[in-house]
């Protein structure tokens, strides 16, 4: 994803990221069967894919000064690991306190 960016834009790619990340989580959050699950994580892997290449080379971009840049880098990258940290553990309380009962 990184040389689609470098061919089509980094903020384009971004744009259209976000964009299939949003569709992605609607569809994931509204899927009537597996295979429309399915589906949806999916695009929500391709769309994340475009995500983070991108925005690391926007950041790369946007501090010119390598302290700065340095500390954009590490604030960019506790931020995603907290994410894929915490993000299956915040998934599962809010299913088990607020996902409804499907056992029906």
């Amino acid at each position: 994803m990184g040389s689609l960016g470098d061919r089509i834009g980094r903020r384009k790619l971004l744009l259209i990221g976000a964009v299939g990340f949003s569709v992605g989580s609607l569809a994931a959050a509204y899927a009537q069967n597996t295979e429309m699950l399915i589906a949806a994580r999916a695009l929500l892997g391709i769309a994340g894919a475009t995500l983070m290449p991108s925005t690391l080379a926007l950041i790369r971009n946007l501090f010119d000064d390598a302290q700065q840049r340095s500390k954009a880098i590490a604030i960019w990258t506790a931020v995603m690991t907290g994410g894929i940290a915490l993000g299956p553990v915040l998934s599962g309380f809010l299913l088990e306190h607020f996902g409804g009962d499907r056992s029906s």
